[in-house]
């Protein structure tokens, strides 16, 4: 019985193990879209730089752990104003008009509070000769459009999902999850087969009768 125990408690073991090591990649939101789609071009203009996530982000008190900062082609931080957070959404109003490659490097926090952070990269084109504003005026504008300090829902666009990559990215996150639970349960179901078979063998060993054997030469009469 000790040995059938040992082996269920190994196995049990090594399924936690496998669990623990797997569990922190859900430890934070996951990022299902943003604008501008990463990697993507865009026009020039007054937009709302955002990040959109599975769940609801942490809404604290000014905004605190929420951050996304836009750097230029040119190396310098791009103003942004309105940083605010609507469900599962964080966004920022940014006005662009230098033409190249821009980084955004967003920080949020999870309902649970776990920091969640990231970056991704997007171009910017100017054919119409856009010439930037600055971001805060547009800002108060929008809010004063929409009565209230809701901060921009007429000029925020909707959330753009990432592309087949990313997405086969997440796919092979959950198939690799997958595999190891089944992993798991083929071990947990080999450690028992086995632990029984072995009791039962010690158990047929336990019910038969010792069998004792005359080893003395029989004599001749």
């Amino acid at each position: 019985m000790k040995k059938f125990l040992g082996s269920l408690f190994a196995a049990l073991t090594l399924v936690f193990t496998l669990t623990a090591q797997a569990a922190p990649a859900s430890a934070h939101d996951e990022v299902t879209g943003s604008y501008p789609e990463a990697n993507s071009s865009v026009e020039a203009g007054t937009f709302a730089v955002s990040v959109t996530f599975n769940e609801d982000v942490m809404q604290v008190a000014d905004n605190a752990g929420i951050a996304i900062a836009i750097t230029g082609p040119d190396g310098t931080a791009a103003p942004t104003a309105c940083l605010s957070v609507d469900g599962p959404q964080i966004s920022a109003l940014a006005s662009l008009d230098k033409a190249g490659d821009y980084t955004v490097d967003w920080r949020s926090v999870s309902n649970d509070g776990h920091a969640n952070s990231g970056s991704f990269k997007f171009s910017l084109t100017n054919t119409t000769e856009f010439v930037a504003e600055d971001p805060v005026n547009a800002c108060d504008m929008a809010r004063t459009a929409v009565g209230g300090a809701t901060p921009m829902p007429l000029i925020a666009p909707g959330p753009v999902m990432y592309d087949d990559a990313a997405k086969s990215d997440d796919s092979n996150s959950t198939l690799t999850w997958v595999g190891l639970g089944i992993g798991a349960g083929l071990i947990i179901l080999g450690s028992v087969f086995g632990a029984l078979r072995l009791r039962a063998k010690e158990r047929k060993q336990e019910s038969e009768p010792e069998i004792l054997t005359d080893d003395e030469p029989k004599q001749n009469s």
